[in-house]
């Protein structure tokens, strides 16, 4: 999905296999690390919301270490929701509105779930079980309701 803004502002993000995460705010010219606080350098997804050039929130994970926020565009991280292991995440296309974040991946020592939080405030705070009904859930597609639908 393209991010105008973020593309008019020339940040970009890369996540390199081993190395962790890394920032550059010049259309990639010059990178910096950006990993400072994650719990893994092994990042297997970056989000970034779509209005990162005004709100500058970013979410990434790993192999371990969860979910993790960022609200400073990458300068600090915070973990978030209870999933030890994140397999998937995906941010609506409406998340400056909404603040719909999904998630699947496994809690400690629990099987897999598939969470939902709309909490747009802090972004990952409150989480609600979507899955109750799914038994042996590994993968997940999500495709959100567009012009306000749930």
């Amino acid at each position: 999905m393209p991010f105008p803004r973020v593309c008019a502002d020339h940040t970009v993000f890369a996540a390199v296999k081993g190395n962790g995460l890394f920032k550059s705010t010049d259309g990639g010219a010059l990178w910096l690390p950006a990993s400072a606080g994650l719990p893994s350098m092994s990042i297997r997804q970056v989000l970034l919301s779509p209005g990162y050039a005004r709100d500058q929130t970013a979410f990434v994970f790993g192999q371990s270490g969860g979910l993790q926020r960022s609200a400073d565009g990458g300068r600090t991280w915070t973990r978030v929701g209870e999933l030890e292991t994140v397999l998937l995440a995906a941010l609506s296309p409406e998340f400056e509105q909404d603040g719909t974040l999904v998630a699947l991946g496994y809690p400690k020592d629990a099987p897999a779930r598939l969470l939902i939080s709309r909490d747009r405030a802090r972004a990952g705070n409150r989480w609600r079980a979507r899955n109750r009904r799914l038994r042996g859930c590994q993968d997940s597609a999500w495709r959100p309701a567009l012009q306000g639908g749930r």
